[in-house]
């Protein structure tokens, strides 16, 4: 975990060191120090000058399942909570009782078992829900809780896309109750695991080209509008708060949002926007895509869309040093959309939007999560982006 140091957190070095905070997080937990194998810091979500979450994995001993304990770091201290111990979140507690989640959500189901996919405090909970059936049949959930009542908005879009035969998850029920959504599992593998492993192929990018465009162009009006003024707000911010911490990424990163002002894109039809397109909101289950998490979808043009997702692909060369897959990879991805959009789109607008999301989404990104190697590839990411912004090309 990568240390910084911020004034107005004055708890917040302790915070970012596991094996510091070790008897701590043990004793908010309920357990002995002694008991503890290892404390392990899982996600982290940084404000700087602000606040910041800190999720903490505990390794018990005598084969116990591991114990979670969240911390919030304020200027004035710190809170330490145990899982399922949310202050926001009022679904965490059906989703770690199974025998609850069954008599309140899910009364078919003669059992069912819980096992979670991700959780980031304060903010959203997913679970992946086994209910087995009578006939000895087994339906996969997922079920999503969050501290707004988004999920009831996302349900709607859900069952929208679904009756337009777009390739989304189906979406079971929301439990208002709880802030949850529950929707069948989608069978497949996240497209970052299959680049991980080497599987992640131009003709599968072109394939996920082409799910995108069409989603792009599958009508649905009722949706938060995005464009280049959007982005160049948050510019401004991300720019802001990195000359607090980083003051020379900062420079470099205002020289580009200079440039991007000079020459903002014209307002064009809107599309159908995914929202927070990368591999892992990708699945491939034989060559067919599945696009999931869809709670940000809005409408904007398709090409700051296809620029997102460039500095997507183009952050994850950065980390792994792989810089020619990237370039394959974006190749086909944009080529596979060209053939089925529903519009043709400027390339060097895509590369204008690239250059925004290099800084606004992936540089922010890696200062707020804290993640071991993300504060170093900050300056290469502003790099990259000054390299669109002041000559923009084909990617």
């Amino acid at each position: 975990m990568h240390r910084v140091a911020d004034a107005a957190l004055p708890e917040l070095e302790a915070a970012l060191d596991g094996e510091r905070m070790r008897a701590r997080v043990a004793h908010a937990a309920g357990q002995a120090p002694q008991e503890v194998a290892g404390c392990a810091i899982e996600r982290v979500k940084y404000r700087p000058g602000r606040s910041a979450l800190v999720l903490y994995r505990l390794s018990l001993e005598a084969d116990m399942p591991a114990a979670l304990v969240y911390a919030t770091v304020y200027p004035a201290g710190m809170a330490l909570r145990a899982f399922p111990e949310d202050r926001k979140l009022p679904g965490l507690r059906l989703l770690a009782d199974p025998a609850r989640l069954r008599a309140e959500v899910l009364p078919d189901a003669l059992d069912c078992s819980v096992s979670r996919v991700s959780y980031f405090p304060e903010h959203a909970y997913t679970a992946r829900v086994v209910a087995h059936l009578a006939g000895g049949r087994e339906c996969p959930i997922y079920a999503k809780t969050q501290f707004t009542a988004r999920g009831e908005r996302t349900f709607a879009l859900l069952q929208d896309l679904h009756k337009k035969n777009l390739r989304c998850a189906r979406p079971l029920l929301y439990h208002a109750a709880s802030a949850t959504l529950l929707q069948e599992a989608v069978p497949g593998s996240t497209a970052e695991s299959l680049a991980v492993q080497g599987r992640f192929s131009g003709a599968l990018a072109a394939h996920v080209g082409a799910g995108v465009a069409t989603l792009h162009g599958t009508p649905i009006y009722a949706l938060a509008p995005v464009d280049a003024r959007t982005c160049l707000t948050r510019l401004h911010e991300v720019v802001r708060v990195l000359g607090a911490v980083m003051p020379q990424a900062a420079a470099q990163a205002r020289k580009v949002l200079g440039q991007l002002e000079k020459r903002p894109p014209p307002a064009v039809a809107p599309a159908t926007l995914h929202g927070d397109l990368h591999l892992n909101n990708i699945l491939v289950d034989s060559g067919r895509i599945t696009l999931v998490d869809l709670d940000d979808l809005c409408r904007g043009p398709a090409e700051l869309e296809l620029g997102s997702f460039v500095a997507a692909l183009a952050y994850r060369a950065a980390l792994h040093g792989d810089r020619a897959m990237h370039q394959e990879t974006v190749e086909s991805f944009l080529a596979g959309y060209a053939e089925h959009a529903p519009r043709a789109v400027c390339m060097e607008h895509v590369d204008w939007y690239a250059a925004a999301a290099l800084i606004h989404e992936r540089a922010w990104r890696c200062l707020t999560s804290l993640k071991p190697g993300r504060l170093a590839v900050i300056d290469e990411l502003i790099a990259r982006a000054a390299e669109l912004a002041f000559d923009p090309c084909l990617i």
